[in-house]
């Protein structure tokens, strides 16, 4: 209705677009500006012209518009069995870059459900999975965390160990000299290509390896704790 009127110079003009007589288009206007204790439009002009509080509520509006209309079509998404929203728990061992393009890849299909990503390590990626923070785990690394044991590779009897929240973190110690480890190659690269960090054959075969990453998803996907989980080679 504000648009309207801004859009046609009067009330009149903008009372016959919208098939309303001007004088209830008048009382709507006035009805906004008492619940708003502000002027929208200047009365002492024959054109109807914004004042600068009208201005600020048609910008306003505008965005209020779009937001109704993007609620409506989620709304109606969910009604015929999409996801509001998917929140998905990604390994630190997966390269960002692939997790990108995946996302890409999902809104060329324009779905109206919201993506959420969690970066996890290990033993995380399944228990956000389980716990109910996640719908999808890319990642998933090993049947035993299923059965609520942590999970740790790599390590050496009688090792020294810091404990790093996350897989950009451990690159960050190795690169100021912290320690040492298993860092994903995509990560490291750079700067092994730089000098900054130096490779180093093991002298015992690993344990782990990416082709052992699984993705699990929920059974259905839904919200909440207690749907099935299930493991799928990723």
């Amino acid at each position: 209705m504000l648009q309207n009127i801004a859009a046609k110079g009067s009330f009149a003009a903008a009372a016959r677009s919208l098939g309303l007589t001007p004088s209830a288009l008048t009382y709507s206007v006035r009805q906004i500006e008492d619940a708003l204790d502000v002027l929208l439009f200047h009365r002492s002009s024959r054109q109807a012209q914004l004042t600068v509080a009208g201005n600020e509520l048609l910008r306003e509006a505008g965005q209020l518009l779009e937001d109704i209309d993007a609620v409506a079509n989620r709304v109606k998404r969910v009604a015929i069995g999409w996801e509001p929203q998917m929140t998905i728990a990604v390994d630190s061992i997966i390269a960002k870059a692939t997790v990108m393009e995946l996302c890409e890849g999902v809104f060329a299909l324009q779905p109206q459900t919201r993506i959420r990503l969690r970066d996890e390590t290990l033993s995380g990626t399944l228990q956000a999975l389980s716990s109910g923070q996640a719908d999808l785990a890319l990642g998933v690394t090993a049947d035993s965390i299923t059965r609520g044991s942590a999970l740790t590779i790599g390590l050496l009897g009688g090792q020294d160990v810091s404990t790093i929240a996350s897989m950009q973190a451990k690159l960050d110690a190795q690169l100021r000299g912290l320690g040492c480890g298993f860092v994903p190659e995509c990560m490291a690269r750079a700067y092994i290509e730089t000098g900054r960090l130096v490779t180093r054959r093991m002298e015992r075969p690993q344990r782990h390896h990416a082709g052992q990453l699984r993705l699990a998803q929920r059974n259905p996907i839904r919200p909440g704790p207690g749907a099935d989980l299930v493991a799928n080679p990723a």
